[in-house]
């Protein structure tokens, strides 16, 4: 399929993003949240590794990250009215599908990819969210899992 119009948003920035996390004790973590947790946790096998609060850009969520029986790395993110903000599953670039991966290449013919995360959102939606380094210069590269939109963020002053 030939994908003839791309969604692009792109985030440049002088300054650093601030991410606030504070880990947390599963006891200091509202009931309902826990449930959600211990639900999808159960569902994937996974064994909760630590905790914390995140209030990226002012939005709480709780976020558990977990390994499974595998290996599996992942974090499950919740809001705090308990549904699912996503699950990110760590994957090697292998795993990433072909359509994605031409996104990529796309906007980062040189780029190389450093990390990439699987992200299943509360609605349903997949995304690729991927740590893409050009040079010495990291962007934030999320593509959408039918490798129509692409969202880029990056350090301007790198």
């Amino acid at each position: 399929m030939k994908l003839s119009m791309f969604t692009v948003l792109m985030l440049t920035s002088a300054t650093s993003f601030t991410y606030a996390e504070t880990p947390v004790e599963m006891k200091d973590v509202p009931l309902n949240i826990q449930a959600a947790f211990v639900a999808a946790a159960q569902q994937h096998g996974a064994k909760l590794d630590a905790a914390a609060i995140d209030t990226d850009g002012g939005k709480a969520t709780y976020e558990f990250r977990t390994t499974d029986a595998k290996g599996t790395k992942r974090e499950f993110d919740f809001h705090l009215d308990g549904s699912l903000d996503e699950i990110e599953t760590i994957i090697s670039e292998a795993e990433i599908p072909a359509n994605v991966l031409t996104t990529y290449k796309k906007f980062f013919a040189d780029g190389k990819i450093a990390k990439t995360e699987h992200s299943l959102r509360g609605n349903g939606t997949v995304w690729y969210e991927t740590d893409m380094m050009v040079g010495n210069v990291e962007y934030d590269a999320d593509v959408s899992g039918d490798g129509s939109a692409i969202l880029i963020a990056g350090d301007a002053t790198n």
